[in-house]
């Protein structure tokens, strides 16, 4: 059951991770091309300017212009702050983070099961000091492992919360 959750968890992190990747990649691609049409609107303008035959119309195009271009600009800047700049820092410090909580929980797995391998094929006729030195010492070793399985499938689900918001 266990397994199963953190496998279902997983595949939930994984897909957030690539949708996170491509909304980011994609509104900077969007912000990028705004700059290239700011950019052309521009240079056609300044085009427009050396004609005097349409110099009325230039002086009106030019205070039109004038404000598109500073809408743009003010909305590229929204678009940076408000969507790239937090989705970069979601991407960077909690999805890198449950990572690294990823190959720690996996050392952690390994670890454990092996000591539990060794604990299980322990002689139970040993000396009773020596079983309750192992028991003792499979106890310790398995609250670690629960404490690391523990803050890796509250990270997990932490994240899913936040793709459901």
């Amino acid at each position: 059951m266990f397994r199963a959750t953190i496998e279902e968890l997983e595949r939930g992190a994984l897909a957030l991770r690539t949708n996170l990747k491509q909304i980011i990649r994609s509104t900077k691609d969007f912000v990028e091309q705004d700059k290239k049409l700011s950019a052309t609107r521009t240079d056609m303008f300044n085009s427009l300017r050396g004609l005097q035959t349409i110099a009325p119309a230039v002086q009106y195009l030019e205070k039109v212009f004038s404000q598109l271009n500073e809408a743009h600009e003010d909305f590229q800047h929204v678009v940076q702050t408000v969507v790239i700049e937090p989705l970069e820092q979601m991407y960077s410090t909690e999805l890198l983070t449950l990572e690294g909580q990823k190959k720690q929980f996996d050392q952690h797995n390994n670890e454990y099961n092996a000591q539990l391998e060794k604990y299980l094929s322990t002689d139970r006729d040993a000396k009773k000091e020596k079983l309750q030195k192992t028991d003792q010492k499979f106890l310790d070793r398995r609250a670690a492992y629960n404490m690391k399985r523990f803050d890796y499938i509250t990270g997990l689900e932490q994240m899913q919360f936040q793709k459901v918001l």
